[in-house]
């Protein structure tokens, strides 16, 4: 596991913005989630905070979809980090 510093939150437009310019290279069978903070994260019905994510299937087609930010992840998830490279910090 890596901790990541200096890294931006960037929601649902990181998101959409990386399936844009850089979806062939996204992993098949995985979502990707991008936090935002959390007061801007959508509420649903129950007041549980979902996060933007999107999995890209082996045939190419892609799914857009809200997590719950509250819920366990399990190892299909991986977290969306964009920042300036010059910035970035990973410690184990």
């Amino acid at each position: 596991m890596f901790i990541v510093q200096n890294a931006g939150l960037y929601g649902a437009q990181g998101l959409s913005l990386v399936r844009q310019v850089k979806g062939d290279n996204l992993p098949e069978g995985k979502n990707i989630i991008s936090f935002d903070k959390k007061n801007a994260l959508w509420i649903d019905a129950c007041g549980d905070h979902r996060v933007p994510s999107v999995l890209r299937y082996d045939d190419d087609d892609f799914l857009f979809s809200l997590g719950h930010f509250e819920a366990d992840w399990d190892g299909n998830f991986m977290v969306l980090c964009l920042c300036d490279s010059a910035t970035l910090r990973l410690t184990r």
